[in-house]
Parts: structure tokens; sequence; C-alpha cells
């Protein structure tokens, strides 16, 4: 579609949790377009994971597929921005940030650290021009998902969600949570009690 209305697609294979890899490909981006206006880090993978019989490496498998690859495309990233004085990092979150959800307990976990660091790097790095944007989905409709067991509650398509993304990145937005009734239903939980929240979670995800 890119190169049919007149640009130019690129594809590079890298190991993302690789930092070495992901430096290579942001150096070789450079080197193919001159310049670096967008970069979007949107590999995570979040399956059912049940902490009463996850591994210590299963978990530390999940912390480095959706913390440490950000952290690896996000180095690299902000070296060539901070060089051009200019650059927009876009990182793909997810609405298990916000609340501690039942099987999905090392994916949050990842999630919020990731949080956290784009915060903090939003506030450190925004008066040198550099520009971040977290986005926040819900449940996505994906292949890899469909039949993984875990509940999925106010489920968008992938299509929904890609329309709702760029969006996001074409305003620049800070922080984009979608679909708007998962949205509420999180904060809702968020506002909660523990007492109350915690057996809404558990019915939740049991269902």
């Amino acid at each position: 579609a890119v190169t049919s209305a007149g640009g130019v697609a690129r594809t590079w294979a890298a190991d993302a949790t690789d930092p070495a890899e992901m430096a290579e490909v942001v150096i070789d981006a450079v080197h193919e377009f001159g310049r670096l206006d967008v970069v979007w880090t949107n590999a995570g993978q979040g399956p059912d994971m049940s902490l009463a019989s996850a591994t210590v490496g299963e978990i530390a498998d999940m912390v480095s597929l959706n913390y440490d690859v950000l952290v690896n495309t996000l180095v690299p990233a902000i070296e060539v921005f901070g060089a051009q004085g200019h650059g927009h990092f876009v990182h793909t979150n997810s609405l298990a940030s916000i609340v501690g959800i039942p099987r999905q307990g090392a994916y949050g976990a990842a999630k919020s650290a990731a949080r956290v660091l784009i915060d903090a790097a939003r506030t450190e790095l925004t008066p040198a021009g550099l520009k971040f944007t977290s986005l926040y989905p819900g449940f996505v409709a994906t292949e890899r998902i469909v039949n993984d067991g875990l509940p999925k509650p106010l489920q968008i398509s992938v299509d929904q969600a890609a329309r709702r993304c760029v969006k996001a990145i074409e305003r620049q937005e800070r922080n984009a949570y979608f679909p708007l009734s998962t949205t509420a239903l999180v904060r809702t939980l968020q506002a909660m009690p523990p007492a109350l929240r915690e057996p809404v979670l558990r019915k939740l995800a049991s269902n």
C-alpha cells in the first residue's frame, strides 16, 4: 500500500530482544531514509498466564518481550532524535498496566514499568524537541489471541484498533486509551477499594 501510494517501504528482520540488533535496525533506517520522524515500538505479548503455575523463566520472558524490547528501541531512537533535534516515539502499552488483572500479572507488570519509563522520558526530553505517545488498547481481536482461553470483555477489531492508533500518532497525543467502554471499566475498577475490586476482577477473569 505504501509503495503503490508513491512511498518507500522497507523491512528489516531482527531479534527485538537483542539490543545490538535493534540499534542496528535504527541505524539502518536512518541511513535508508535520512532521518526518523516517528519510531513506533509495537512488539509485545500478553497470553493467559496463571501465577499459580508460571515459572520464573516464563515471567522473565514475558517481561523481556514487553519491557526490554521497548528499552532496546527507545535508547537508539533517543540518540537519533537528539541529534536531529526532533522526533516522535510511540509505544503500544495496554490497559492491563493500570490494574492488576488476574492471568495477566506478568504482562501488566512489564507494561506498568514501560508506562513509567515513557512518562519519565516525556517529562525529561520534551524540552529537547522529542514527543512521546503511549497507546493503551483494551482487548484487540488478533489472530494470535483468538483461542488462548483468556476472557476478553469489550473486545475490538484489529481495524478499529489500527485506526485509533494512527489517529493518536497523527495528533501526537500523550496517552490514548481505547476503546472508551473498556477504559471506563478499568478506571472504575481502579477507583474501587481493593476489597471490592478484587472479587470483580476474579469474576471477570473466570468468565
